[in-house]
C-alpha cells in the first residue's frame, strides 16, 4: 500500500513537471511570435504588376511578401506612399519599420513599355486623312511631352476611339486607347493638337544662274504646310520647266512667279533676222534689237538697211517678224505702206 502511494505521488509530480515545461515552451513561442520582424525600406522601388505588395517595398518581409499594400499606378507612372501608412501596414503584418524622421514616404514607379511617338502621331494622321481627304497630314500635340506606356508584358499598340477635327483650322480632339488589344484592359487618354495638311511642291535641285533655262533634271520636291504658301508661289512643275531664272536662284526653296520668266530669245543690241511676210511675199533682212525679248514678246528693231525702227514679234532665237500698223504680225496682213517701210 505504501509503495502504491509513493508511485502515485511520483506520477503526479512528473505530470506537473511536464505541464510546466509545456507551458514554458508555449509562452516562449508566443513571446517569439510577438516579436516584430525588422524590415528595411527599399530605395526607389519599382513594380511591374497592377498592385504594390509589402515585398515590393521592404526587404526581409518573410511570409508577408505578397500582402497587397496599394494599387499600382498606370504603366510608366509613379505614386507616393506616406511613411505613416507604411509603418501602419507593416505593424499589421508583424513587421517593424519606423524609419527616421527625414523619410516622408517612398515613390513607387510602375515599369512599362513606351508607345513610339511616331506610331501615335502616325495613327492620328491616318484618321485625319480619312476624315478630311488630302495627301498627308503632319500632327503636333499640345502636350509635346506626352508619352504613353503599356504593361511590360504587352506589345505596344493603340487605337483612336473618338476623333473630332475642325476642317478649317485642323484642331482636333482624340480619345486614345492603349493597348489596342480588346482582350487587354487598356488605358484611355484625351489628346488635343493640330493636324496640318502637307503639300508637295516643286523646287530646284540646286542653284540655277540667272537666265539659265530650267529643265526637268533641275526639279526636286519638298513638303510644306499650305499656310506657308501664298498665291504667288509655284506649285506645279509645269509652270517652271522650260522657263528661265529671272535671277540667280538657290536650291530647295519654294519658287515664286517672279523667280522665272520666258527664256530670252533676242538679246539687247543683238543682230536679228527681220522678216516681212505677206501672201506670196517673203522678205528677210538684218536688224538690230534695241531691247531684249522672249518668245512672243514685242520688241523694237532697227532696220540696218534704212536705220528705221519697227515693231516686231520675237518668233525664235534671233528671229523677229514685223508687226502691221494694227499691232498684228505681218503674216496676218500688212499694208503696202508698211512693206515699203521695211525696205
Amino acid at each position: 500500500m505504501r509503495i502504491a502511494m509513493l508511485l502515485l505521488v511520483a506520477s503526479l509530480v512528473l505530470s506537473g513537471i511536464v505541464a510546466i515545461l509545456a507551458a514554458s515552451i508555449a509562452l516562449s513561442g508566443a513571446a517569439h511570435a510577438a516579436t516584430p520582424r525588422e524590415v528595411r525600406l527599399k530605395t526607389n522601388p519599382t513594380v511591374s504588376a497592377s498592385t504594390i505588395t509589402l515585398g515590393d517595398l521592404f526587404d526581409n518581409v518573410g511570409s508577408a511578401d505578397g500582402v497587397i499594400v496599394a494599387d499600382a499606378p498606370a504603366p510608366g507612372e509613379r505614386t507616393f506612399l506616406r511613411a505613416g501608412y507604411l509603418a501602419s501596414i507593416a505593424r499589421e503584418n508583424g513587421l517593424s519599420w519606423s524609419g527616421d524622421q527625414s523619410v516622408r514616404g517612398v515613390t513607387v514607379t510602375r515599369n512599362g513599355r513606351m508607345l513610339p511617338q511616331a506610331d501615335l502621331l502616325g495613327e492620328i494622321a491616318r484618321v485625319a486623312k480619312e476624315r478630311l481627304g488630302g495627301a498627308r497630314y503632319e500632327v503636333s500635340l499640345d502636350n509635346r511631352t506626352q508619352n504613353l506606356f503599356v504593361p511590360e508584358d504587352v506589345l505596344p499598340s493603340l487605337r483612336v476611339d473618338d476623333f473630332d477635327i475642325d476642317r478649317r483650322t485642323g484642331r482636333f480632339t482624340a480619345i486614345i486607347v492603349y493597348p489596342a488589344d480588346p482582350a487587354v484592359q487598356g488605358e484611355k487618354v484625351r489628346l488635343t493638337g493640330r493636324a496640318a495638311e502637307i503639300a508637295e511642291i516643286p523646287v530646284l535641285r540646286g542653284p540655277v544662274a540667272m537666265g539659265a533655262v530650267i529643265t526637268w533634271n533641275d526639279i526636286d520636291y519638298v513638303e510644306v504646310r499650305p499656310e506657308q504658301l501664298n498665291r504667288y508661289n509655284i506649285t506645279n512643275p509645269q509652270d517652271i520647266v522650260g522657263l528661265a531664272a529671272a535671277r540667280s536662284l538657290t536650291g530647295g526653296q519654294p519658287l515664286r512667279l517672279g523667280d522665272v520668266k520666258k527664256p530670252e530669245m533676242v538679246a539687247r543690241n543683238s543682230v536679228v533676222t527681220l522678216t516681212f511676210r505677206r501672201p506670196g511675199i517673203l522678205l528677210s533682212l538684218q536688224g538690230r534689237a534695241t531691247e531684249p525679248g522672249a518668245m512672243g514678246d514685242t520688241v523694237r528693231v532697227m532696220n540696218l538697211s534704212s536705220n528705221k525702227i519697227v515693231q516686231a514679234v520675237v518668233t525664235g532665237p534671233g528671229e523677229v517678224e514685223v508687226l502691221a500698223a494694227g499691232g498684228t504680225p505681218v503674216a496676218q496682213g500688212l499694208s503696202g505702206r508698211t512693206a515699203a517701210a521695211v525696205n
